[in-house]
């Protein structure tokens, strides 16, 4: 069921669509509890946990940014040929 600007949730937005696993978590150890995905090697099936589940399903690995849909956007209103490069985030010890 679409919910239009309500955030349900990976868990919930999985169980409504029947791809819910018993025994997942929405993350798990291997996770790292940052948000980022294992290595392949470390979870070639990618279905240790709902976070990592949806983080490779084809449609979410193409989705660009908001930043990028918005200077495409602009790219092709004005014919011009912005670029964005996301540089490393800075730290004291670089």
């Amino acid at each position: 069921m679409a919910r239009k600007g309500e955030n349900i949730g990976i868990e919930q937005c999985f169980r409504e669509r029947g791809r819910w696993k018993a025994g997942w978590n929405v993350l798990c150890s291997k996770n790292n509890g940052y948000g980022g995905c294992p290595p392949l090697e470390d979870c070639p099936d990618h279905d240790c946990c709902g976070s990592t589940f949806l983080a490779h399903q084809p449609d979410f690995v193409a989705q660009k940014c908001a930043l990028e849909e918005v200077v495409d956007r602009h790219n092709a209103l004005h014919g011009t040929n912005h670029e964005i490069d996301f540089l490393p985030k800075f730290h004291c010890a670089l």
